[in-house]
């Protein structure tokens, strides 16, 4: 909750007030709050305090700004840095106290005048200050609500969290995801992120859900349906030519490249086309479709294809030499249709083709019915 509270002021040219009493009455539950809060010193060679009941519990100084501007607008952002401007943090459960200020310097900018106050933080960076302050201006600071600890959480709501920083106090907040009034029994609702696209990270499809949301994918895409994830990336046909054809998914890998001279996206893992690059892409295909020559004499043995695969790890721009590629194209058209074919397993391939009346051995048949 925000009020509006007052500033000490202390100018050398006049009489005006150095000290300013502020408080918040009687009432138990009312506390300043110590992380929305700043105890804020402003003008050149200043010195601030706050007391409570004639104890000093906190204060800043400041300096001489040599370049003549009140307020430090620097490269990294407004702020008080000590310079013509200082602050400082307050304790937990400050409630009654008194401001006191007074001038060390009488030159530099602003040098017949110097304030203290108590300040919403947030509001004190996004006004326009000096020029809004003045010796009896109105300034806003934030009040939190806290209860004595013997009351305990059961104080609080629904879908809310308790804390306390001591043993004296505790206090009511929204769960994440939820907004109100934690002091009320269904004080907390729930925040709609779906109908707010700045509150969610979904690209397609939002669920709300209590709390929280999810994101997900229509029909035709996968992923995470999140924009700092994977998000949504539309499913690849190649399957559905390979299934229509009716030729294994070898051979309609091998057929592709021929078709492009190239590894087309769509025969690849979403992953893979977004993370690696083409130049590898295309040597690890160019590798595989050797690995899957009809004549078995021809295929790279498992020693070479893992040196070829090193290669590739160590120089990030492998580039499949030309004399190379030439020499391990072949036509697919000219495989028989008379081959046995039996099944095997392995890590990369299921169609195996063997022709049982020759030495060699073919890995796929083009026409598998």
């Amino acid at each position: 909750m925000r009020i509006y509270s007052v500033s000490a002021s202390w100018c050398s040219s006049s009489s005006l007030m150095n000290t300013a009493s502020i408080n918040l009455g009687d009432n138990p539950y009312l506390f300043y709050s110590e992380k929305r809060n700043r105890f804020t010193a402003l003008g050149c060679g200043v010195q601030a305090k706050i007391r409570v009941d004639n104890e000093v519990i906190g204060g800043c100084m400041s300096v001489c700004n040599n370049e003549g501007s009140l307020f430090m607008r620097t490269q990294y952002g407004d702020g008080c840095y000590g310079i013509d401007c200082c602050q400082a943090m307050i304790p937990y459960g400050l409630k009654n106290f008194t401001l006191e200020v007074r001038g060390t310097s009488n030159s530099g900018v602003y040098a017949s005048c110097k304030f203290a106050f108590l300040v919403d933080s947030d509001w004190f960076h996004q006004t326009s200050f000096p020029n809004s302050i003045g010796p009896r201006s109105d300034i806003p600071v934030v009040v939190d609500w806290k209860f004595s600890s013997n009351e305990t959480c059961k104080i609080c709501g629904s879908n809310t969290n308790c804390s306390s920083n001591n043993q004296s106090f505790v206090s009511c907040s929204c769960a994440i995801g939820f907004q109100g009034n934690p002091y009320l029994p269904q004080g907390c609702t729930d925040i709609d992120e779906c109908g707010n696209q700045s509150l969610n990270l979904c690209v397609k499809k939002c669920t709300n859900m209590a709390g929280n949301y999810s994101c997900s994918c229509p029909t035709g895409y996968h992923g995470d349906g999140r924009r700092d994830g994977i998000g949504c990336v539309k499913n690849r046909s190649w399957l559905i030519p390979a299934l229509i054809e009716k030729i294994s998914l070898a051979a309609y890998f091998i057929s592709s490249l021929e078709e492009k001279d190239e590894v087309v996206d769509d025969i690849l893992d979403a992953r893979v086309v977004k993370e690696d690059r083409k130049e590898e892409v295309n040597a690890v295909a160019y590798l595989a479709k050797r690995c899957l020559e009809l004549n078995g004499r021809n295929r790279p043995t498992m020693r070479e294809v893992a040196m070829e695969l090193e290669g590739i790890m160590i120089s990030k721009g492998y580039l499949m030499n030309e004399r190379i590629r030439k020499k391990v194209e072949f036509n697919i058209k000219n495989a028989v249709d008379d081959w046995e074919c039996s099944s095997i397993s392995t890590a990369v391939f299921s169609d195996v083709c063997i022709n049982s009346s020759k030495e060699d051995i073919y890995p796929l048949k083009f026409n598998t019915v």
